[in-house]
């Protein structure tokens, strides 16, 4: 007669488990710096791209409506909110040409930035301080000859993005802001 043995071995005992866990550590302790920059990276490549895309649905919306068609930041993605850009943006039409969003005027698109690893800011001029106005005869921002700059919160690696009456927004790097 054969003896089964019924003791079944699952599982890692205590020593493997702390030996996996160091070495997890470990990589990690290294990797981190490197997965921070590739966030940081692909958060940085993605402002320019996000702020053309709302300059064309701007310009394409005010020629369609032939009305006045606002770019501005917010927080809560109703109303227009000074220096929020890093939170989200907004797309509107307005009717009666006061800058703010009014229970009668279209929402065009709500756009959530949610940055996280830096700030995003408009440095206006003196007619457009805080918001980008597309006119609805030609579509174009008239008398916008300013920036935005995004500035990392611990890298040094910042970028403007250069806004013109004419041209499309386009990205310069910048050593610090």
């Amino acid at each position: 007669m054969q003896i089964i043995n019924l003791k079944l071995t699952r599982g890692f005992s205590l020593p493997e488990l702390i030996i996996c866990l160091t070495i997890i550590g470990i990589l990690f302790h290294f990797a981190s710096p490197y997965i921070y920059n590739i966030l940081y990276n692909q958060e940085v490549n993605s402002i320019l791209p996000i702020i053309k895309q709302h300059f064309m649905q701007g310009k394409a919306n005010a020629l369609t409506h032939h009305s006045e068609v606002v770019m501005c930041s917010t927080k809560n993605f109703n109303e227009c909110q000074e220096d929020n850009w890093s939170n989200g943006i907004i797309l509107f039409i307005d009717n009666n040409h006061n800058r703010q969003v009014d229970f009668n005027e279209k929402i065009i698109s709500k756009t959530q930035t949610s940055l996280k690893y830096g700030k995003l800011e408009w440095h206006g001029n003196a007619s457009h301080k805080h918001e980008i106005v597309f006119k609805g005869d030609t579509g174009l921002p008239r008398g916008v000859k300013a920036s935005f700059y995004y500035c990392g919160i611990q890298s040094p690696k910042s970028m403007q993005v250069v806004v013109y009456d004419f041209s499309q927004p386009r990205a310069v790097n910048l050593q610090q802001c």
